[in-house]
């Protein structure tokens, strides 16, 4: 039922049964060999292996469960480092592995700077705003509108999470390759059609959120309201910064913001992250 795969299930219950039958196995050849090796000992280590062949079942079982649960350890070890040289792999060659958050608007061309310095490539911020869901076409809303009886189901769970918390909302002039459009148009002609929203298409669905529908953000007591032109997928294992919600460009000027950005860089590079934290220790 975990697996969701009775073959795998059935290969791992398999495998239990067949160490433990060798675990046993050998537990009774080594209570044989006890059995024969008390009488050449004296004292305590003598009476103490008699006690041992003399419980034959309770020591096989003791030592069968041990190894047991040596052999889960060494499982975990193994699909660990399986897991992760996996991952690894799957990974692109100039995925990002430095991550750079709560740059100041006075701090962005700072950065640039200091990633040039070490000749890195030049990295792209996006602003980062917080602000928490108000109303869906123009009813109030939280997270209590989410909610279901019981609170069996895991996806009402989450909608209703999301809803309470508060949003990164951020705004971006055009889509990376690791975004997608699978419904609408991201950013119609340019003053056209007001504010609008490119929502991550799952993140959508989980709140009832559809193309057309009106969205309210509160961002420090001010309120911005938006329409859903578009629903993106996202890749959100490119390691690049992502958002379920974009604004169109200009949207979210004169709000309180953050910048966030990722680079790349090269194995053993410690130089650039001591210099941009001496530089800026936020």
């Amino acid at each position: 039922w975990q697996a969701g795969s009775a073959t795998l299930a059935t290969a791992m219950l398999g495998g239990i049964v067949a160490t433990l039958a060798v675990l046993a196995l050998i537990a009774w050849l080594l209570i044989v060999a006890v059995r024969r090796l008390r009488t050449r000992l004296r004292g305590s280590a003598r009476y103490g292996l008699a006690n041992v062949s003399r419980r034959a079942g309770t020591s096989i079982a003791q030592v069968s469960a041990l190894g047991l649960g040596l052999m889960a350890l060494l499982l975990l070890t193994f699909v660990r480092t399986d897991l992760v040289e996996r991952w690894q792999l799957a990974l692109a060659e100039e995925a990002p592995n430095r991550f750079i958050i709560n740059v100041q608007q006075d701090q962005v061309g700072g950065v640039a700077e200091v990633a040039a310095a070490r000749g890195l490539a030049e990295p792209v911020l996006y602003p980062m705003v917080r602000g928490r869901l108000a109303t869906h076409n123009g009813r109030i809303v939280s997270g209590e509108d989410y909610a279901v009886e019981g609170a069996a189901d895991e996806e009402s769970r989450r909608a209703r999470r999301r809803a309470d918390r508060e949003f990164n909302l951020s705004t971006a002039t055009a889509l990376r390759d690791d975004n997608t459009v699978v419904a609408g148009e991201f950013w119609g002609p340019a003053g056209g059609d007001g504010v609008e929203l490119s929502v991550e298409a799952g993140f959508a669905e989980s709140l009832g959120w559809a193309l057309g529908d009106r969205i309210a953000f509160d961002i420090a007591g001010r309120r911005i309201e938006g329409r859903v032109t578009s629903l993106r997928e996202v890749d959100w294992e490119s390691f690049r910064p992502n958002f379920f919600v974009l604004f169109s460009p200009g949207a979210l000027d004169g709000y309180p913001a953050s910048w966030i950005t990722a680079v790349s860089v090269p194995q053993g590079d410690t130089a650039f992250t001591r210099a941009l934290v001496q530089r800026y220790p936020n």
